[in-house]
């Protein structure tokens, strides 16, 4: 897990997608002591381009996935609807890696993909403002980079407080433990157990059905796999809506996703009720539970990162948002935007 947080912490701050993507080839090779990194971006669909494995292989790489092919493997680091990013990894004499070793390689591409997708969106925000008319403020682009920055830190610190945690406690369990070699083995598997955890967490960094099959799956996955670890019902009214603005969607996602973590972390619920309807050239998203609410005045600032998130993002759309709670009253929060 060594080189996972090592590779991060090089990577962070790259400014450009071109430049992640160097910078990611230069500290993967680094990190694993091999001596060929390479990332291909291939075009969906144009048969015309030459590619390191055949098209089928290409096309079933799933994200996040790494394969062993003859001497190397392959993984694939990025996809949108029309471009993969497949990344291959080479070493003179050959390269095997342990079961432990492509977990956490995997995880680390989970990590870079949803990097990619926040560099992006902060590269086209900038250019349509140099594209305008009007000049780009200074603090605007600071502004831009210091909420990426921010989404970042606040990962770290989440995976700090948990996974992180465990994997710690076990590390220094095994630096005192006799030779038990049952013991040492049990740790081993907790260790890839939480590896695979950590795993799963980053792909609901960048919902893996969203783009491919739209909103309404994307949420459907999210409802199923909260109530597999909640106390309490989902009820879910989801119209299909058209929508303008291609961020919207992942708006949307994120909106429902904090709002069951808030559920999950805080409410004590025994239902929650989220209905998404379409309104005049928009959407209105409802959210209410049954659970202790809380004191809005006096909820700490940074228990509440995630609401606070939650408004600046509909802010940024010059959406409305309002929250209502009080003790023992549950929670309810609904959310307008119009384009």
């Amino acid at each position: 897990m060594h080189f996972v947080y090592k590779t991060i912490e090089q990577i962070t701050h790259m400014p450009s997608v071109d430049q992640l993507l160097k910078r990611f080839s230069e500290a993967l090779a680094q990190q694993l002591n091999v001596s060929n990194v390479m990332i291909h971006i291939y075009s969906v669909g144009d048969e015309t381009q030459e590619m390191m494995a055949s098209p089928k292989v290409i096309d079933g790489l799933k994200l996040g996935t790494v394969k062993k092919m003859g001497q190397h493997y392959i993984g694939c680091l990025h996809e949108t609807l029309d471009k993969k990013y497949i990344v291959t990894i080479a070493n003179e004499g050959g390269l095997y890696l342990k079961k432990e070793e492509l977990l956490s390689l995997e995880l680390l591409i989970m990590y870079v993909s949803n990097f990619i997708d926040n560099t992006q969106f902060v590269e086209r925000l900038i250019d349509q403002l140099d594209s305008s008319q009007q000049s780009t403020p200074a603090w605007l682009q600071k502004f831009i980079w210091m909420q990426l920055e921010n989404e970042k830190a606040q990962l770290a610190q989440e995976l700090h407080d948990t996974i992180l945690q465990q994997q710690l406690y076990l590390i220094r369990e095994l630096d005192v433990t006799q030779v038990d070699m049952q013991l040492i083995k049990r740790h081993r598997e907790h260790l890839i157990e939480l590896t695979v955890e950590l795993r799963q967490y980053c792909e609901q960094l960048k919902p893996p059905l969203l783009d491919k099959q739209g909103l309404h799956a994307a949420l459907n996955k999210l409802f199923i796999e909260v109530e597999e670890r909640a106390e309490f019902t989902i009820i879910h009214e989801i119209e299909d809506i058209a929508l303008g603005a291609s961020e919207l969607p992942l708006l949307i996602y994120r909106s429902v996703q904090e709002m069951l973590n808030n559920a999950l972390k805080h409410a004590q619920a025994t239902y929650v009720k989220i209905t998404l309807t379409a309104v005049a050239q928009g959407f209105e998203l409802i959210y209410f539970d049954n659970g202790i609410g809380c004191d809005l005045a006096k909820v700490n600032e940074k228990s509440s990162m995630g609401l606070q998130g939650m408004k600046e993002r509909v802010h940024a759309y010059n959406g409305f948002i309002e929250l209502i709670s009080a003790p023992d009253e549950g929670m309810r929060i609904c959310i307008k935007i119009e384009e």
